[in-house]
């Protein structure tokens, strides 16, 4: 019995010592962390005879191990010290069990804890959110739907019945459906996307702040006499958005409209006719019927597109063209005729507002064509008035070198309104110049004087001019 107790005790020892051999090694081979006051405290308990781990049937130091039954290795699950146990003999080794059970009980999973981790190869790892199925995808875009904003219900409706058939379609297996459901809410989010968009480029369109006051659109008033927050053509177009149920429609709504709009905005707000009777009073006309325009000409007869081109046509062609041609009296009406010949610029009668056989390019390029030829007579004009400043009537004797000047500032002159000031200050020039010859005790001297003048512009010119004029009235007096 005492062969047999002796047998029992050495296998627990061994037992005992082999897991505690496995618990150093594994704790050795872990690099602590500076604050790992456990690790520290295995280090220091370490005896050197137990700093490997012993190999399968290694005897123990101090134990000699008896002989016992050999029995099938079990491979090492990660160093827990467990190679040497019998999975066959617990009823044997019952007692060796317990002492053992402690020791083989994983630590705590702790985000500070890596063993702990190391050891958690399952049972604590993340796991996949569940799978989205068909119907819950088809209710979730439903919903989203009904939370829309931007459409009408009969948009919502179209977008319904879409839903409503792909949900349907029998020939899709799961996955298939849920494929198209996808793309469908990412279109619908691509429609949300530009539909807002769209709203504030329409809102830019109609912002006219940009211009002067009296040239602005008035925006109606409802029944209580207030003024509207949006134009007549502004509100349709946003309505005409609501009713679109795909990011491309709203899209080809958006930029057929922004290029014609913003076409007309420009011919009929630019300040290329400054200078003529095509003033603000006229743009704020021709702004007011933009204000209406809906590219639909079925919304209302009184505001079609083509009412809008002879409109925009007829009045710059009467204020900003021939009536400003007919003010340069100075160039002969032949010549003028010859210029407006040449330009190809006729005026559309009344009778062809409904037709007048132009389109929105077409209009914008002889706009452009009528501000070309304005410039031609008004530079003829100019030549003609600096012809007429000279020294004296009877000898009809010119300053060369302040004609050379005048000259120079006509040809630089790109506007209109740059024009009319040189026609203007050429004018002014012409008198002060035979004023200062008449009063000149020195008539040399005054030449000189006169074709000493300099400046960056005629502005300036005319000044130094006025100057030399005071300087020589004061002598003379």
């Amino acid at each position: 019995m005492n062969k047999y107790k002796k047998i029992f005790s050495g296998l627990g020892l061994l037992s005992i010592s082999t897991l505690i051999g496995a618990s150093v090694v594994a704790c050795a081979n872990k690099k602590p962390k500076p604050s790992d006051s456990s690790t520290e405290g295995i280090d220091q308990n370490n005896n050197q005879g137990n700093s490997s781990k012993p190999e399968d049937g290694e005897n123990t130091p101090g134990n000699p191990t008896p002989e016992a039954p050999k029995t099938p290795e079990k491979t090492p699950q990660q160093g827990d010290g467990s190679s040497n146990e019998n999975s066959g003999n617990t009823s044997e080794t019952d007692k060796k069990d317990k002492l053992g059970e402690g020791m083989k009980k994983e630590p705590e999973k702790d985000e500070k804890n890596e063993g702990g981790n190391q050891n958690n190869t399952g049972e604590n790892s993340h796991t996949p959110a569940p799978k989205v199925t068909a119907d819950e995808k088809y209710a979730t875009i439903k919903e989203k739907i009904d939370k829309m904003t931007n459409i009408n219900a009969s948009a919502k409706t179209k977008l319904k019945q879409m839903l409503e058939e792909i949900k349907n379609k029998q020939e899709l297996k799961e996955e298939q459906k849920l494929q198209e459901l996808t793309m469908f809410d990412k279109n619908i989010d691509n429609l949300g996307a530009k539909l807002q968009e769209a709203i504030k480029e329409f809102d830019k369109l109609f912002d006219f702040s940009e211009f002067n006051e009296n040239s602005r659109p008035e925006k109606p008033k409802n029944q209580e006499n207030v003024e509207e927050k949006e134009y007549p053509a502004q509100k349709y177009l946003k309505e005409k958005l609501s009713g679109l149920v795909s990011a491309t429609d709203v899209s080809k709504v958006l930029d057929e409209y922004k290029t014609k709009f913003s076409k007309y905005k420009g011919i009929i707000n630019s300040d290329k006719f400054n200078g003529t009777e095509y003033n603000d009073a006229r743009k704020k006309g021709l702004n007011g019927r933009l204000a209406k325009f809906y590219n639909d000409d079925n919304q209302d007869k009184e505001y079609t597109e083509a009412l809008l081109i002879w409109n925009v046509y007829a009045t710059i062609y009467r204020d900003g063209f021939k009536n400003k041609i007919s003010k340069y009296a100075i160039v002969p009406e032949q010549t003028r005729q010859t210029f407006t010949t040449d330009s190809k610029v006729a005026e559309i009668p009344a009778s062809k507002k409904t037709n007048p056989g132009i389109d929105l390019n077409e209009l914008e390029k002889k706009v452009n064509k009528m501000v070309e030829t304005v410039i031609l007579v008004a530079k003829k004009a100019a030549e003609l008035n600096i012809e007429k400043v000279i020294l004296n009537d009877k000898s009809k004797e010119q300053p060369a070198e302040l004609i050379k000047k005048l000259s120079n500032f006509k040809d630089k002159a790109k506007t209109i309104q740059d024009l009319d000031n040189v026609i203007s200050k050429t004018k002014e020039i012409a008198n002060i110049v035979k004023s200062i010859i008449n009063d000149a005790k020195n008539v040399d001297e005054a030449k000189k004087k006169i074709e000493s003048v300099n400046g960056e512009n005629i502005d300036k010119i005319k000044s130094e001019l006025d100057k030399v004029k005071a300087e020589l009235t004061k002598k003379k007096n």
